[in-house]
């Protein structure tokens, strides 16, 4: 009867530690796709963050140009 009652809570150990594994393995995969949806989130808001100051810098040269106070090839007059 002890005997029984060692292999039955040997299999049951050995089955918790199987469900922890995979467990850990699908929470450890979760966290690597988390991760990567994050970092890829990152370069598109500063993907995002490039365009808005290349517009910015269009939008300055524009009114710079409407200004008369801007020319584009002001290295060459001064030369």
């Amino acid at each position: 009867m002890n005997l029984m009652l060692n292999e039955a809570f040997f299999s049951i150990q050995i089955h918790l530690g199987l469900y922890y594994s995979l467990l850990f393995f699908i929470l450890l995969t979760w966290w690597y796709h988390l991760l990567e949806y994050c970092q890829s989130g990152v370069h598109v808001i500063l993907d995002l963050l490039t365009l808005l100051r290349i517009q910015w810098l269009s939008l300055k040269k524009a009114i710079l140009l409407l200004h008369g106070s801007f020319t584009p090839n002001r290295h060459l007059l001064h030369s």
